[in-house]
């Protein structure tokens, strides 16, 4: 009824294939609830969007204290704002907990990734940085005006979420993202950027992501 079917079963490790490091390393990761922002962001990061809301489907009905929380670890210099945003908005609203970590740097949209944590902490010589980026526009003159007004729109976007995320007043705010706002760790405190430093290795093994 059924065909028979061989499978050929390595007989020793020099035939063996196994998972590529990399790939096993990610897999084990999303077990823990841990995703990687790495490298420029771009519309990849829609993928991490999906664990997020797979996780909340997860732990639909359970109370907050009990689930597991989702631990993002950053090192970017920024990317598609689009993106970035769309990222943050699902990030603001899961129910279940998510822990930002600066791991090295956390620039322009990994700036908005980083506030949009629960809990945020960076490592100890981590730099973040938010501006207002730079834009250029083309077109008939009503097109480039409304490209114009479309871009003033997304910076007050961009500074009441920063304002509402932090514990920086309209007068720090302006400071720093006219000059580019280079933000090193102790300074990521003051302003409410993050709430602690990682001092230690353990520090980040024993976050609640690892229970």
């Amino acid at each position: 009824m059924f065909e028979q079917i061989e499978l050929a079963i390595p007989r020793n490790l020099e035939t063996l294939q196994l998972p590529a490091p990399d790939l096993l390393s990610f897999y084990k990761d999303l077990e823990r609830r841990t995703i990687w922002v790495e490298g420029e962001i771009c519309s990849c990061l829609l993928e991490s969007v999906k664990w997020i809301l797979r996780w909340n489907q997860e732990d639909a009905g359970k109370p907050k204290e009990g689930r597991i929380p989702i631990r993002m670890m950053i090192n970017s210099p920024g990317g598609d704002l689009y993106s970035t945003y769309t990222c943050a908005d699902v990030m603001l609203a899961s129910e279940t907990p998510i822990i930002t970590v600066n791991m090295g740097m956390a620039m322009s949209g990994g700036f908005l990734l980083l506030i949009a944590g629960e809990k945020r902490f960076a490592l100890k010589n981590s730099t973040a940085m938010f501006h207002q980026g730079s834009a250029g526009f083309e077109g008939s003159a009503s097109q480039v005006e409304t490209a114009t007004k479309h871009y003033k729109k997304q910076l007050n976007q961009m500074k009441e979420y920063i304002l509402s995320r932090t514990t920086m007043d309209t007068k720090t705010y302006n400071k720093h993202k006219d000059a580019d706002g280079w933000i090193d760790g102790q300074d990521m405190i003051k302003l409410g950027v993050v709430h602690g430093i990682v001092e230690s290795i353990s520090d980040i093994l024993g976050m609640p992501a690892y229970v």
